[in-house]
């Protein structure tokens, strides 16, 4: 299929962010907009790299995986932000804005490295 369903999903988060910015939710949004285009930076990373490596997409699927996740958790908190103004909720969201989902640029880092590495690792020692 192409990718049909990561590029729906990807489509729909950019939507969630510009509504997010029109309901003046920024200071919860631009955090996420970083780990969202990191994101969209692993997606585009394993695409390329997982063809020409098969190994490259075992190294990355932990960190990709998380990515995703805290995404998803991220995208979860802009839409409870966006439908409550629950001072405690919309703290809750920044707390996990700042301090969680910057995680993302590590892992995408850590995921560029590749496996070369890991498949050099001699485990019959």
């Amino acid at each position: 299929n192409m990718g049909r369903a990561i590029r729906k999903f990807l489509d729909d988060g950019t939507d969630l962010i510009n509504k997010a910015y029109d309901k003046d939710l920024h200071n919860i949004v631009q955090p996420f907009t970083s780990s969202f285009n990191d994101l969209k930076m692993a997606t585009q990373w394993l695409v390329g790299n997982a063809m020409s490596n098969p190994n490259n997409a075992g190294s990355a699927s932990y960190d990709y995986m998380k990515i995703f996740g805290l995404v998803l958790l991220g995208q979860a908190h802009i839409r409870i932000c966006m439908n409550t103004d629950d001072k405690e909720r919309h703290n809750t969201a920044l707390y996990f804005m700042e301090r969680l989902v910057g995680e993302t640029r590590f892992l995408f880092d850590r995921m560029k490295n590749g496996s070369g590495v890991m498949m050099k690792a001699n485990f019959d020692v």
